[in-house]
């Protein structure tokens, strides 16, 4: 697996890890949503892949420790899968990018004196 980052490529090259742009998965959670508000079918197929995952869950195998380390490795937040940093979608990479400095923005606080307060 290549992550986007140095020095955390595991060896095998079987695949790119990266994010999705949150706007692209807005869509997506849309058209999901109306489709499953319209077909009864769709409502009755996400109720039993609930009751799925909640049977996967109890009956999953815990993860390896070495799983979790490389986990633990993995850079927070990741940084966009190259299929969505070329030039077709820079306005999703710059949105992207404004939403990460956002996220990391710590404001800072600026005293200039010493104002009174009277009650």
């Amino acid at each position: 697996m290549r992550y986007l980052c140095a020095g955390l490529s595991t060896g095998d090259r079987d695949g790119t890890l990266g994010a999705i742009p949150q706007s692209i998965l807005d869509d997506g959670e849309d058209v999901v949503s109306h489709a499953l508000t319209t077909s009864p079918d769709l409502a009755d197929l996400k109720r039993v892949s609930e009751n799925a995952q909640k049977q996967y869950v109890r009956s999953r195998n815990q993860p390896a420790p070495e799983s979790i380390k490389r986990a633990k490795q993995l850079p927070v937040p990741l940084p966009l899968h190259p299929m969505f940093t070329s030039d077709s979608h820079s306005t999703v990479v710059h949105q992207h990018q404004v939403m990460d400095s956002l996220r990391h923005y710590k404001p800072t606080q600026v005293r200039t004196g010493h104002a009174q307060w009277s009650s």
